[in-house]
């Protein structure tokens, strides 16, 4: 459990400096590990994977990834 927080908090953290520039909210400065929690100490799994993102023409897209289907390949770039 150490070593997934140790994961998980630079993660959470990047997407909570982005919410502080957003709305202006202002952190008091990297939480420690002891401050990620997990509720009964679970992780779900999900079948349903959604990705949004931009397309070269500027619009707004979505894409789904789902594991049980034929079509559950992808490509990130390295």
């Amino acid at each position: 459990m150490p070593k997934l927080k140790a994961h998980l908090l630079p993660q959470i953290w990047e997407i909570h400096l982005g919410k502080e520039n957003e709305y202006g909210l202002e952190l008091d400065g990297p939480p420690s590990i002891t401050q990620v929690l997990f509720k009964v100490n679970r992780i779900y799994r999900h079948n349903l994977l959604r990705i949004n993102y931009t397309t070269y023409d500027v619009r707004c897209e979505t894409d789904m990834i789902n594991p049980r289907t034929e079509h559950r390949d992808i490509m990130l770039l390295a």
